[in-house]
C-alpha cells in the first residue's frame, strides 16, 4: 500500500511534465490549445498539484465548457448532490450506530468499519466537488481529492483481504438459528426431565412423610401399650424384695434389683421416645423468647434439683431470638443437662453459654469429658452413647436437640478434645 502511494507521488512530476506540453482551454462552444501560456504558467509554478489549490484561474467553469442544456447540466448537478447527501448520511448513521453500540457491545472488525466511513465521506466529497465545478473550477482541489480517494479505496481493499479469513470464520444467521433450536431442544428435553424428577420426588416425600407419620404414631402407641406391663414387672419385683426378701438369698435379691433397675430404664427410654415424637408432632409457635433468661431458669431449676452441684455457670446476657418457646426450653434442658453430666468428674466444672460475635450461632461449652471427634457423625443419632456405662443416660437427648433445631431451620454441630471438654454450636434459622 505504501509503495504505490509512492509510486503516485513520483509519476506526479511526470503528470506536470506532460501538462506543459498542452493545455486545453474552454470556451462556451469549443476547446483549443494555448501552449504559450502553459508555459508561462509552469515556469511560474502554478501547476504545482500542492500550491494554490483553491485557484481557477487556468480553467473556465463547467458551465462554460462544452456544449451544456440545462437538462443536461442540472441532471448531473442534483445526481452529484444526491449521491454527496447519501454518501453523507450513511456515515453519519454507521457513526451512530458505532457510539451507541459499538462502545458497549462491541463491533466486529471496528478498524474496517471506520475505514468504510472514511471511504464513504471521501466518495462524498468528490461527488460535491464536481457538482461545485459548473460554477467554481477548482480541479486542482477536486485532482487532490480524488488521489485522497484512491488512497482510502486501496488501503480498504487491502484491509479487506487481509480479514478475509476471519470473516469467512463468522457463524450466518442460519446458523445461529440451528443452534438456538438445538439448545431450546436442548432445554425442553432438560425441562421434561426436570419436571419428572420432582414428580418423584414429590411422590417419594409424601410417602417418606406418610412413613414417618405412621412411625410417629406407631412408637406413640407401642410407648403407652409398654408402660402397663413394664409398671408390672416393676410393681411385682419391688413386691417380691420386700415380702419375700428373707426367703431369698443375695443371688436372688440381686437378680430382682438388677430387673426393677431394667424396668426402671426402660420407662426412661419410653419417656423420652414420647418427647421425642411429641416434638415431631406439635405444631411451631413462634414468638420472641429472652434465651439468656431461659438458661438461666433452667440452670436454677438444675441447682434446686442437685444441690450438691459444683458447676459455675458463665451466661451471656441479653441474648434474644425467635422461636418456639416450649421446644427451645426442651432443647436448652437437654444441652445443659448434659453439660453437667458429663463435668461432673471435673473438679472445678465450669459450663458456658453465649453467642459468637457479628453471627447468629449460639453456643453452650464445657470442661468435662469431651469427646473423640471422629465419632462426631453418631452424636446426634438416637440411643448413640460415646460414653457407655461411665454416665447415666439414654441416648434421647441430643436427637432431640437435634430435631428441634433443624424444625426451627438451624443447624447444630459439635466440637471436643476428649478430656478437655465439648462445645455445642447450634442456630435457629
Amino acid at each position: 500500500m505504501k509503495r504505490l502511494l509512492l509510486l503516485i507521488l513520483l509519476f506526479l512530476p511526470v503528470f506536470s511534465h506532460a501538462a506543459e506540453e498542452s493545455i486545453t482551454v474552454c470556451s462556451a462552444n469549443s476547446c483549443g490549445l494555448q501552449p504559450n501560456l502553459a508555459m508561462a504558467q509552469v515556469q511560474s509554478g502554478t501547476l504545482n498539484l500542492f500550491s494554490d489549490l483553491f485557484s481557477t484561474s487556468l480553467w473556465p467553469a463547467r458551465w462554460h465548457c462544452g456544449t451544456w442544456t440545462p437538462l443536461h447540466g442540472w441532471t448531473y448537478i442534483i445526481s452529484d448532490l444526491i449521491i454527496w447527501l447519501s454518501y453523507f448520511a450513511i456515515p453519519g448513521i454507521l457513526v451512530f450506530f458505532y457510539l451507541r453500540k459499538g462502545r458497549s457491545e462491541g463491533v466486529p472488525f471496528h478498524k474496517i468499519f471506520l475505514l468504510f466511513v472514511g471511504f464513504i465521506l471521501a466518495c462524498g466529497l468528490t461527488h460535491l466537488i464536481d457538482a461545485a465545478i459548473f460554477w467554481w473550477p477548482a480541479y486542482k482541489l477536486s485532482a487532490l481529492l480524488r488521489l485522497a480517494t484512491a488512497g482510502i479505496s486501496l488501503f480498504t481493499v487491502f484491509a479487506l483481504i487481509k480479514v478475509i479469513p476471519d470473516v469467512l470464520m463468522l457463524k450466518t444467521p442460519a446458523h445461529f438459528e440451528k443452534l438456538v433450536q438445538e439448545r431450546t431442544r436442548d432445554l425442553q428435553l432438560l425441562n421434561e426431565q426436570l419436571q419428572r424428577e420432582i414428580s418423584e420426588k414429590k411422590k417419594k416425600d409424601e410417602t417418606l412423610f406418610q412413613t414417618n407419620q405412621e412411625l410417629l404414631a406407631f412408637s406413640y402407641s407401642v410407648s403407652h401399650d409398654l408402660r402397663t406391663p413394664l409398671r408390672s414387672i416393676h410393681g411385682f419385683s419391688k413386691a417380691l424384695l420386700e415380702d419375700y426378701s428373707d426367703k431369698l438369698d443375695e443371688s436372688g435379691q440381686d437378680f430382682l434389683n438388677r430387673i426393677a433397675r431394667a424396668s426402671s430404664r426402660m420407662g426412661e427410654l419410653i419417656d423420652d421416645l414420647l418427647k421425642l415424637s411429641r416434638i415431631s408432632r406439635n405444631e411451631l409457635v413462634i414468638e420472641d423468647v429472652n434465651l439468656s433468661g431461659m438458661i438461666e431458669e433452667v440452670v436454677a431449676t438444675n441447682i434446686n434439683q442437685k444441690p450438691g452441684m459444683r458447676a459455675s455457670f458463665d451466661i451471656q446476657n441479653h441474648i434474644m431470638v425467635e422461636a418456639d418457646r416450649k421446644l427451645l426450653k426442651i432443647a436448652i434442658e437437654n444441652l445443659i443437662d448434659n453439660a453437667i453430666k458429663y463435668s461432673s468428674k471435673n473438679p472445678g466444672p465450669v459450663i458456658q453459654f453465649g453467642k459468637l460475635p457479628h453471627r447468629e450461632v449460639f453456643f453452650v461449652s464445657d470442661n468435662g469429658a469431651g469427646f473423640d471427634m471422629k465419632f462426631k457423625d453418631k452424636l446426634f443419632g438416637a440411643f448413640q452413647r460415646l460414653h457407655e456405662g461411665e454416665f447415666e443416660g439414654s441416648g434421647i437427648g441430643l436427637a432431640t436437640v437435634k430435631r428441634i433445631v433443624t424444625r426451627h431451620g438451624g443447624e447444630i454441630w459439635a466440637e471436643s478434645v476428649e478430656g478437655k471438654g465439648a462445645t455445642f454450636y447450634f442456630t435457629l434459622k
